[in-house]
């Protein structure tokens, strides 16, 4: 068990110093990261979300990994205080008692954090899994590329994780123009086709150990940009952006009940962000690329590139190693 213990401890500290120092720089990036085409953006975003975790699994293997191959008799040596052996941590000599609770401590509240943000995700997507199951069932007279919901409410869905379906009420169907429900079946179809919500989903289960206000912005700015990068796929599909414009401001008006439970497992259109859909799409191509990414890339590395010596110093230092 300690080697496990001390493995998790190595990914929640690294992780959680890189998601502090990420937070750092966030402020600077999200205008950069505006300027890039949705699709771009996205990818991105949800790199940026599962930063801090990958960092700190990467930065474990790195630490932990030569002792557990020398475990299993793949190479030499423990700790870097024998011979020529790699830093990390030394499963030979474990702590001694002068270690004291404090690391242990530190282990059980980032560990009970980690576990309180898996444990409230789970439920959540747990819920909406079921009413969105509801859902579908409740689906009829399917049309070509969507279900008919039998409601009078205004409502258009992509719904499920793997498996995504569209959803329109036949309330929605009876107030759009032919036109303008051509353009909301596109958007959500371009949902289900690039898996937004699990593409969501994911990153807000990956992104536990940001800070809370970074880990908003972050999901403000993907949901953003699946919204964008859908309605620039149902403009290139009905031919016309300002139809798709001025469908976004006609479903907006009708909403008068959101669904905030059904969050990420299924999206709503017109739900989100929609004065910047529309003036994206009025604007036209307004992007920026290589040199945008490029300063995105240098100021997500400051971070990272931190973390390194402040790993040495804790593996060189602490009373984790002999």
């Amino acid at each position: 068990m300690l080697p496990l213990a001390l493995a998790v401890l190595a990914v929640l500290g690294l992780g959680a110093f890189v998601g502090v120092g990420f937070s750092s720089v966030f402020p600077r990036l999200r205008p950069r990261l505006s300027r890039l085409a949705p699709n771009r953006r996205s990818n991105l975003l949800l790199a940026a979300a599962a930063a801090p975790l990958l960092a700190g699994v990467a930065g474990a293997s790195t630490l932990v990994g030569p002792a557990l191959l020398a475990e299993l008799g793949v190479g030499e040596g423990h700790c870097h205080g024998h011979g020529d052996a790699p830093v990390g941590f030394c499963l030979a000599h474990p702590p001694s008692d002068e270690v004291g609770l404090i690391p242990w401590f530190l282990l059980g509240g980032l560990a009970l954090l980690a576990a309180t943000r898996l444990a409230t995700k789970f439920r959540r997507s747990r819920r909406a899994r079921r009413i969105n199951a509801a859902l579908i069932r409740a689906g009829t007279e399917e049309q070509v590329g969507f279900l008919t919901l039998p409601t009078s409410r205004p409502l258009a869905l992509s719904v499920g994780l793997f498996r995504p379906r569209v959803l329109i009420s036949a309330g929605l169907i009876a107030r759009l123009s032919p036109a303008q429900l051509q353009a909301v079946v596109a958007h959500e179809a371009a949902h289900s086709r690039c898996r937004d919500a699990l593409g969501q989903y994911l990153a807000g289960l990956l992104s536990f150990l940001h800070l809370p206000k970074t880990r908003q912005g972050l999901r403000a700015d993907l949901i953003l940009a699946h919204e964008q990068r859908c309605d620039e796929r149902a403009a290139e599909k009905v031919g016309d952006p300002l139809l798709v414009a001025e469908t976004i401001l006609a479903v907006k008006r009708m909403f008068r009940t959101s669904f905030p439970e059904t969050e990420p497992v299924a999206l709503a259109f017109a739900e989100h962000h929609t004065a910047a859909r529309v003036a994206l799409l009025l604007n036209g191509d307004c992007h920026l690329a290589g040199r945008s990414i490029l300063s995105f890339a240098a100021w997500s590395a400051i971070p990272l590139i931190s973390a390194a010596p402040a790993a040495f110093l804790w593996t060189s230092r602490s009373p984790f190693c002999c």
